[in-house]
């Protein structure tokens, strides 16, 4: 199904790190791995399932667009950039990051929160830790793109100080 998408775009400048409090005492965050993709794809179907971006995806279906963000068939993954947080020994949050090519800048390309860890803010911490990475490496501009309709996103992108591109 084909929905429209607006592109967001976050001046790296104005960045200051609104995490809000949650179980991140518990966390323990790195960067992800090729070994990582099994994990990624399990927790990209539960996290996107039921929500405005589900298209009835399976496993396979997941693991082929990990597989995609990996491989950098359309830009090049960034995992240095990337954060996976696992809780009680799951991975619990994911902020992945790439290289849009087109536009010469970072994106996050995806953020995915397990769907019993919803709600805690630990995509808004995950979005975080990116944002600090990308600006200590002097990045000035990151972007992401949005489904139109997806609020929980949007809950996230927009208080930190993303601003949507309007479209033609």
């Amino acid at each position: 199904m084909s929905r429209r998408r607006f592109e967001y775009v976050f001046e790296l400048k104005n960045f200051s790190s609104p995490i809000a409090p949650g179980p991140f005492a518990e966390a323990t965050w790195r960067n992800p791995s090729a070994a990582d993709k099994h994990i990624l794809a399990d927790l990209m179907l539960a996290s996107y399932r039921g929500t405005i971006d589900d298209d009835g995806e399976t496993i396979v279906d997941a693991l082929n667009e990990v597989e995609s963000y990996y491989s950098g068939t359309s830009n090049q993954c960034w995992l240095q950039y990337s954060w996976l947080m696992f809780l009680a020994n799951d991975l619990a949050c994911a902020c992945l990051v790439d290289f849009w090519h087109e536009r010469n800048v970072p994106l996050i390309a995806y953020i995915m929160t397990a769907p019993r860890w919803k709600g805690k803010h630990l995509a808004t911490a995950a979005l975080a830790c990116a944002l600090h990475k990308l600006a200590d490496k002097n990045h000035t501009e990151v972007r992401a793109v949005i489904t139109e309709g997806n609020i929980p996103s949007e809950k996230i992108f927009t208080p930190i100080g993303f601003k949507r591109l309007h479209s033609d």
